[in-house]
């Protein structure tokens, strides 16, 4: 029995898109450089590619809902079944850095201060527009809020069957996207304003589900489209250094990087350039991410008790962050995948 569950695991790893899942690894790895930055041109470079990561993660969930052969009641109930499950994960994902902020609070901090802040209805309000959960040290669940918002403006489209008209909607809100990333960078505003659902999630999932309709009318050669991806990569890392005038015109180029690299895994899916980057991207990414912010203030603690010397403390402070966090989701993937099976198995027998 264990060995024919043995069989069907891998013959399922087979099925999937290895390269898809190698840059999915890549990605959830590279926003950690996001939230604990490298020192000078590195750290930017590096929160650049990891804007990209957040990117292609959007760019997915939406390539994921375009079914040609569904229909608009099959289509709804998927994206209905994409929300439940990402709205759990998202409960989940609260309760557990709430507990995380009230044992800061009770150590390092002011409790009483902390729970009577949460007596104010704005913060709730906040919390599922734009996305804000900083109270709660809960920065990345904007893209879990961002994301359910997303599919239920898709499950709006959908049940109103606008399925074939939605892509007309791409232009404004990719000019909307890039806009408000370039507007919010270059100025220093609250991130929130481009990082939610209208002008983030929805926008890239209406790419992803795009590029997956309009994907055969994509005659590039695949030598093209790499080369395409370097030199966006490039142009990505040259504005992210230098802003001519002030601005910041990276924006311009993350985006189509991001859907070309896309367009890239779907063309190269028998590949499986690093088993262990798939691992991640297939089973860790999504942990990796939820909980790699959460890890930054106890290793900064760390680090200040252990008195670690300024030029290592900004240089290897982001890889013990990524390392531990890793190391985290790996064991949350493995128990779920464990459960998951578990109670598979248990209602076979039955």
């Amino acid at each position: 029995m264990s060995e024919e569950r043995g069989n069907i695991t891998k013959g399922k790893e087979n099925e999937r898109n290895g390269s898809l899942d190698f840059w999915k690894g890549i990605a959830a790895l590279s926003i950690c450089f996001c939230h604990i930055r490298f020192p000078g041109y590195a750290g930017a470079v590096m929160a650049a590619f990891g804007t990209c990561g957040v990117a292609l993660f959007f760019l997915i969930s939406g390539y994921a809902l375009y079914d040609p052969e569904a229909d608009k009641n099959t289509v709804c109930k998927r994206i209905l079944k994409r929300f439940k499950r990402n709205l759990i994960i998202t409960l989940i994902a609260v309760l557990v850095c709430f507990i995380y902020t009230l044992v800061d609070r009770m150590i390092y901090g002011d409790v009483r201060g902390f729970l009577e802040s949460l007596k104010d209805p704005v913060i709730y309000i906040q919390m599922l527009f734009p996305g804000d959960f900083g109270i709660i040290s809960g920065q990345p669940l904007w893209f879990m809020a961002a994301l359910l918002f997303a599919y239920l403006i898709f499950w709006l489209l959908f049940f109103f069957g606008l399925k074939d008209k939605i892509h007309y909607l791409l232009l404004p809100c990719a000019l909307l996207c890039i806009a408000g990333d370039m507007t919010v960078s270059t100025l220093g505003l609250n991130f929130h304003l481009c990082s939610n659902a209208i002008a983030a999630a929805f926008p890239l999932m209406l790419l992803g589900f795009s590029i997956n309709r309009f994907k055969d009318r994509i005659k590039l050669k695949d030598l093209t489209l790499i080369l395409t991806a370097c030199v966006l990569a490039l142009a990505v890392i040259l504005t992210a250094c230098l802003r001519p005038g002030g601005v910041d015109i990276s924006p311009l180029f993350k985006m189509p990087f991001s859907a070309v690299m896309l367009v890239i895994c779907i063309r190269q899916k028998d590949r499986h350039p690093s088993r262990f980057f798939e691992r991640i991207g297939r089973q860790d990414a999504l942990y990796f991410y939820l909980v790699h912010d959460l890890v930054i203030d106890p290793v900064i603690r760390l680090y200040l008790i252990l008195a670690v010397p300024s030029p290592f403390f900004e240089w290897t402070m982001p890889f013990a962050v990524l390392i531990i966090a890793l190391i985290i989701a790996e064991l949350i993937g493995t128990a779920v995948i464990l459960v998951t099976a578990g109670s598979r198995s248990s209602k076979q027998s039955a």
